[in-house]
């Protein structure tokens, strides 16, 4: 039996369950008369079968895993008992690093990341497509289910990859920390996360960066053309060009990367020889992670696509 708080795509709505021992039936607290006791019928039976500890904890056992169990209803940085952080130390975006699940070890694949966003929304990449939840939690007790995602086709790898990590996904059942890494867990399942770095913003917008190389995988090749530049503004919109094409639109940052919302190009093709960088640094642009190296700027996309820009 599960004891969870369901948060929606959009917006939060808690719904608490306390649960009974396995021979009763669970009463349910209705949305509203959470952390009140709930109604008064509900609340008598719960205090008359089990009195709380002197000491103020539930009396729960933790996992026994070795880690520490990530509590979901405190609001500073700790749960309900003190006995592990609450929801401000998950919400963010955490990588896949390794995992195992029903179908066996997963094998990640270089550029293509397996992420799960935990915020008011909850989602993420699954190393093809990217993919929405619902995320039902309440200490570490939780539970995810696949809501909705993309249906892009990627290499056999990689789909192999992305279908391993959702039943896995399906598997899991309980939430905890280990010295800063994200584990979910189940019967058959590990997932080990860890923290994305927050997009550094700050020190890429109001300056204007100039081309200098593609990326694909391992090799990185020079630009050709006009020189192909790329500015971000701090109140969300963007300039560029890709060496024969302008481009500009406005930008939104989500699940550790900065992704346009309105992307307009110059009319008019490239010349047959800048046909593939302009092909190129659109992909890119079109949903990157980015990093600041002193005056050097390097976004990379999903599939390891890149380009790396020099300020000027």
């Amino acid at each position: 039996m599960r004891l969870s708080a369901r948060v929606l795509l959009i917006g939060t709505t808690m719904v608490v369950l306390a649960a009974c021992g396995d021979d009763d039936p669970a009463p349910v607290a209705t949305p509203g008369t959470a952390g009140d006791g709930g109604s008064s019928d509900s609340g008598d039976a719960v205090a008359d079968e089990e009195e709380p500890a002197d000491d103020g904890s539930t009396g729960e056992a933790g996992s026994g895993d070795g880690h520490d169990d990530v509590g979901g209803s405190g609001t500073d940085g700790q749960d309900s008992d003190g006995d592990g952080p609450g929801d401000a130390d998950v919400a963010g975006v955490w990588e896949l690093i390794e995992g195992t699940g029903p179908d066996g070890e997963l094998t990640l694949v270089e550029g293509h990341p397996v992420t799960l966003a935990i915020g008011d929304d909850v989602g993420g990449t699954s190393a093809c497509n990217s993919y929405g939840a619902e995320m039902e939690r309440d200490g570490a007790s939780v539970r995810i289910d696949l809501t909705h995602m993309t249906e892009m086709a990627c290499m056999p790898e990689v789909m192999d990859l992305e279908s391993a990590y959702f039943a896995a996904l399906d598997d899991v059942d309980n939430m905890s920390d280990d010295d800063g890494t994200l584990v979910l867990t189940g019967p058959s399942t590990e997932l080990r996360f860890d923290a994305v770095p927050e997009v550094p913003t700050a020190d890429i917008v109001g300056t204007g960066w100039v081309l200098e190389s593609l990326v694909e995988g391992d090799t990185v090749s020079s630009v050709a053309g006009e020189p192909a530049t790329l500015r971000l503004e701090a109140d969300g919109t963007f300039t560029g060009s890709t060496g024969c094409r302008e481009m500009s639109g406005s930008y939104i940052e989500a699940n550790g990367q900065i992704s346009p919302t309105d992307f307009g190009m110059g009319e008019g093709e490239c010349p047959e020889d800048l046909r593939d960088q302009d092909s190129h640094v659109v992909s890119v642009i079109e949903g990157f992670r980015a990093r600041v190296d002193g005056d050097t700027l390097t976004l990379t996309s999903q599939g390891g696509q890149g380009l790396i820009y020099r300020a000027g």
